[in-house]
């Protein structure tokens, strides 16, 4: 029996264009909804339809000081870097009772 390959699951995938090295925060966002409204307006009949025009993207948990990959062990203490340790350690102390 030939090994055949099926195609199925077609889409059309746009990836905005950078400007400058980096994108700044929120940046990409924006231009991907910019793009999605474009494509809305001049591609013929996707107005009158219901549009599947959808902005997709990867996520993945980084730290918020070092941006390392997010890595914790078995009790969720930070593996990335110390500050993150720090914060982690001050949130685990029992927070004091009103007299």
């Amino acid at each position: 029996m030939a090994k055949k390959a099926v195609k199925s699951n077609y889409r059309v995938v746009v990836y905005p264009e950078r400007m400058t090295g980096t994108w700044r925060d929120g940046e990409e966002e924006h231009a991907c909804k910019e793009i999605k409204e474009q494509i809305i307006r001049h591609v013929d009949g996707i107005a009158h339809r219901n549009p599947q025009v959808f902005i997709e993207f990867d996520s993945e948990h980084v730290c918020e000081f070092c941006g390392w990959p997010w890595e914790t062990d078995g009790d969720g203490y930070p593996q990335c870097c110390i500050k993150a340790q720090e914060e982690w350690e001050a949130a685990q102390q029992p927070e004091p009772q009103p007299a």
